[in-house]
């Protein structure tokens, strides 16, 4: 199993304006485009499925989803689906999820407190110990998990700060063996050892585990999947901070939220960063 470390600094974002601007450390310069992660989304030639959730449960491609036992509620942008008690809401996965690489995201607003000890599942799908699982564990943490038979990787963030009644935003992304996971913009979690389905089971279950329990008791709403690694905003994204470490070394490294488009102006940032601690830095 593969655990990456995570950063538990999560700042719950403002309504408005949802971006990564905030992530530099003090004393830190930053260039480049931060990542905007709110919504609603657009679909676009890379959405694979994108459910508003503004009322009905249709995707915007014409997709049907079958639900038991959910309703709507007030969402981050319109409505949303909540689904607690017993609730399950499906959706097939032809033509809705690609192995090789991709993102799901969405909004998720919790409906309850203190409950530590229970699961619940917010995205899952598995077929013949072949699954992705988004779920936030009884310890507080959020969880993303790829399973390919006896392989397992697991990577995750803490959560346990969430309250009853915030919204917050979730994005995991794969692409080859690599993984991440995103919450409120922000870079949390990832792994190289990614080890995605190699089956596809003919539904995933949204808001609730293919046996119909862990209910996420939240309202979730702007689920999209893409067929590519990305957070958010349809256009390239990317952060360079630059700090000087003492005795003129400088640091450079690429800003937490960049998702996985490079902008042309970050890249040559970091190309002179790079040369300038090779050929300036003095001991």
């Amino acid at each position: 199993m593969a655990v990456a470390s995570v950063n538990s600094a999560t700042p719950t974002p403002s309504p408005a304006n949802h971006t990564s601007q905030e992530i530099a450390p003090p004393d830190v310069a930053a260039w480049g485009v931060a990542c905007e992660y709110g919504g609603p989304y657009q679909d676009d030639p890379h959405t694979l499925l994108l459910l508003h959730l503004d009322g009905d449960y249709g995707g915007v491609q014409g997709e049907t989803g079958v639900a038991s036992g959910t309703s709507f509620a007030s969402g981050q942008f319109g409505q949303g689906v909540l689904i607690d008690a017993t609730d399950t809401l499906t959706y097939p996965t032809t033509c809705n999820l690609n192995q090789a690489a991709g993102t799901i995201e969405f909004w998720v607003r919790p409906e309850l407190e203190g409950d530590y000890g229970q699961i619940h599942v917010l995205f899952e799908i598995d077929y013949m110990d072949h699954a992705i699982q988004i779920v936030k564990h009884g310890g507080g943490d959020l969880r993303f998990l790829m399973r390919r038979g006896e392989e397992l990787t697991d990577i995750g963030a803490p959560a346990g700060q969430w309250r009853a009644g915030e919204w917050h935003h979730v994005a995991a992304t794969w692409e080859g063996p690599q993984m991440t996971l995103y919450i409120d913009g922000l870079h949390q979690a990832n792994s190289n050892s990614a080890t995605p389905p190699q089956i596809l089971g003919p539904v995933f279950y949204l808001g609730s585990s293919p046996r119909g329990d862990w209910q996420a008791n939240a309202t979730i709403d702007e689920f999209r999947i893409s067929d590519i690694p990305r957070l958010g905003s349809d256009q390239p994204c990317n952060r360079l901070l630059v700090a000087d470490s003492g005795n003129h070394r400088i640091q450079a490294m690429l800003g937490f939220g960049t998702g996985f488009a490079c902008g042309a102006l970050a890249v040559t940032l970091l190309a002179a960063a790079i040369i300038y601690v090779l050929r300036f830095r003095s001991d």
